[in-house]
């Protein structure tokens, strides 16, 4: 019985020192990127002449030519670059590390 008090007591310490640790997480990044999202899904000018559209935002978002051609070129980029980067790198860190 009193083993069971002491692991209990030990497992409330615990999350003592987790939980400050998960709030701050939660507060400076879930909170603002909820925010983010929940501000994406209205349309208006203002803080107070803020209107919700819904996914209307998002529909007109993938309409524009802008945005699907910079979503292209970083995909482009995506593909090309970072296996020739990683190819590099490792080719980079086999030189470096031969003792010849």
């Amino acid at each position: 019985m009193a083993k069971s008090n002491l692991t209990r007591k030990i497992n409330l310490y615990g999350w003592l020192f987790v939980i400050p640790a998960a709030l701050f997480i939660f507060i400076l990044n879930f909170y603002p990127m909820l925010s983010a999202f929940l501000l994406s899904l209205q349309s208006g000018r203002g803080g107070s002449n803020l209107k919700f559209a819904g996914l209307k935002n998002y529909a007109r978002l993938f309409e524009d030519e802008m945005f699907l051609t910079s979503v292209g070129n970083v995909i482009t980029y995506l593909v090309i670059q970072v296996p020739i980067m990683l190819l590099f790198a490792l080719v980079l860190a086999t030189v470096l590390n031969d003792p010849n």
